[in-house]
């Protein structure tokens, strides 16, 4: 945006898309979604080539979505975060300020102010009989606490939280909670950053 902010919106996006028709070809609760779904782009924005914003959607001033990234009805993207590497925001999550987004937020996630997620946050899928996504109880999603960076290729699974300032290091899986200024690595592998032996100790989300 040649160092300004300012609004570019690539011919190519989708603005405003409807959501996708529930299990058995049913549709939305629409009137959820409000006036014709409208999506309000802010004064300084940035969405690229082939990218989607879905109906209701809102997105913060300052904010990137990059090629082929997607922002599904009803998410929330606060100021100046960024949806990079084909990333996905689900439906009706919840992304903070200063994020960045580079792979699977799935819906009803929450992410909070100054995070990095690179990886998938996604639910347990416990019950895999049940409807895929036309449930009377829907399974918790995870929520990622300020300042917390999830590394690329990591699965963040079920109603489990993350940080804050806690780092998830790249592959990891995690199935459970992580306290505050943690590391995780491998499989559940958690740990305080200072008995960490290595220079990921000095990252300054612990500070």
């Amino acid at each position: 945006m040649n160092g300004t902010r300012s609004k570019y919106v690539d011919p190519s996006a989708v603005i405003g898309y409807a959501p996708r028709f529930l299990q058995g070809a049913r549709p939305w609760a629409l009137e959820s979604i409000g006036p014709e779904g409208a999506v309000h782009l802010p004064e300084a924005v940035y969405v690229g080539p082939f990218a989607a914003i879905g109906a209701g959607a809102l997105i913060g001033n300052g904010c990137v979505i990059d090629a082929y990234c997607r922002v599904e009805p009803l998410a929330k993207l606060g100021e100046d975060s960024v949806v990079l590497y084909r990333g996905t925001v689900g439906v009706s999550a919840v992304v903070g300020k200063r994020c960045i987004i580079g792979g699977s937020v799935s819906e009803n996630t929450i992410v909070e102010d100054d995070c990095t997620s690179l990886g998938k946050l996604i639910h347990s899928h416990w019950d895999s009989m049940s409807p895929w996504d036309d449930r009377d109880d829907p399974e918790a999603s995870p929520i990622v606490r300020r300042r917390s960076f999830v590394g690329h290729d990591a699965l963040v699974i079920g109603g489990i939280e993350i940080g804050p300032s806690s780092y998830v290091c790249a592959g990891a899986t995690v199935t459970r909670s992580v306290p505050q200024q943690h590391i995780v690595y491998g499989v559940n592998k958690i740990v305080h950053f200072s008995q960490w032996r290595g220079k990921l100790a000095q990252n300054p989300i612990f500070r």
